[in-house]
């Protein structure tokens, strides 16, 4: 049976304003949950963009974006010091964990799973599972506007082909809004992750919400209207709001992800269906003890962290099958002993677990 088309739309979100286009029509988002990678693409050449050029009734013009170094010592963010002393890559690697926080910290009503979007540092991988999108993080320089999406396009079908870019984050105007400083760090971060998680929401169809509707203030929150988000809300740490009613009679911002995306085990970081010790928990060993990790690298509760008592005990208990616990140097108590003593026993105690799981596997142990 073929699903119901509904209108997709382009919306470009200013400081102060915002416009919603008609694009074309595609169809409604599939039954079932289809994992959903989004890759943040910090452009490093120009890139020309088919997505936001020539809409219907628009004289077709330059869309081609420049590459934007937010660390560079011209720009707003270094200048007031908020970036002295990142290099590029530590920047990139900060703001793409804080987009994939802003979803991966979504309630899904079950502790054991999460949200079924997960956020790559640079163009997705063809080989990921699910549905491939990718946004441009870089400069118009003809563009005021901090960031721009094309509504609906995160559904499978026809007219968005995987590893297309139906978003942009706009880096230079997000480096000089008015009237504000960026002393620190997470002023500069809250700043571009929240309007790039914003422009990432559009695409699986996400309406603004009134800027006062919850504390944290709403990700989907613009500044204009009638209650704004006020430019220095930007630069504070906000969230997709669960407040029923804004996203439709029945939805909020948060269940209609959920609805539209579905969910996935939180352990299971390459969201193939199955948490296993040879794929996640190579994943998870891989990244143990480092900063600013996404889902994918092994952060299961979505604090950027990757930690054996947090990360490791999700891990272990959604092994299948589960370990011999038993067979392990340590024991699963090892967990709950204060970081850093236990990322060296519990690692211990999971390479063991994981080893016998991957013996189990081979009917071995």
């Amino acid at each position: 049976m073929a699903p119901m088309a509904f209108l997709l739309r382009q919306t470009t979100c200013y400081p102060a304003m915002w416009l919603l286009l008609v694009c074309l029509t595609l169809a409604a988002a599939p039954a079932g949950a289809t994992p959903v990678q989004i890759g943040l693409d910090f452009i490093t050449a120009d890139m020309e963009s088919t997505y936001f050029c020539c809409l219907p009734g628009e004289e077709p013009w330059d869309y081609t974006f420049e590459p934007f170094d937010i660390t560079d010592p011209s720009t707003q963010a270094y200048q007031d010091g908020g970036l002295v002393g990142y290099t590029k890559a530590q920047a990139e690697r900060a703001v793409t964990s804080l987009v994939d926080r802003l979803f991966r910290t979504i309630d899904t009503g079950d502790p054991t799973t999460t949200l079924a979007l997960a956020i790559q540092l640079g163009p997705v991988d063809s080989l990921l599972t699910g549905r491939l999108l990718n946004v441009i993080m870089g400069n118009h320089p003809l563009l005021p506007g901090l960031g721009e999406s094309v509504i609906g396009a995160g559904y499978n079908v026809g007219g968005t082909p995987d590893e297309e870019y139906p978003v942009y984050a706009n880096l230079r105007t997000l480096d000089s809004l008015p009237g504000v400083s960026f002393t620190t760090p997470e002023s500069v971060f809250n700043n571009i992750a929240g309007t790039t998680a914003h422009e990432i929401a559009h695409l699986f169809n996400l309406d603004h919400v009134g800027a006062s509707i919850s504390d944290p203030k709403p990700i989907m929150a613009t500044g204009t209207g009638a209650d704004p988000l006020s430019v220095g809300d930007r630069l504070i740490a906000r969230a997709f709001s669960n407040v029923v009613g804004t996203q439709g009679p029945a939805d909020s911002s948060t269940s209609l992800l959920l609805n539209t995306i579905g969910t996935i085990d939180r352990a299971d970081f390459n969201m193939d269906g199955i948490v296993s010790a040879s794929t996640d928990g190579a994943v998870f060993l891989a990244n143990l003890g480092l900063v600013d990790r996404l889902f994918a690298e092994g952060d299961a509760n979505g604090d950027g962290l990757v930690t054996a008592s947090a990360d490791g005990a999700l891990l272990l208990a959604s092994l299948n099958p589960p370990p011999l616990l038993a067979s392990a140097t340590g024991s699963f108590q090892s967990l709950s002993i204060p970081e850093p003593t236990s990322v060296v026993l519990t690692a211990t105690g999971l390479l063991g677990c994981l080893a016998c799981h991957r013996r189990r596997r081979a009917g071995c142990c």
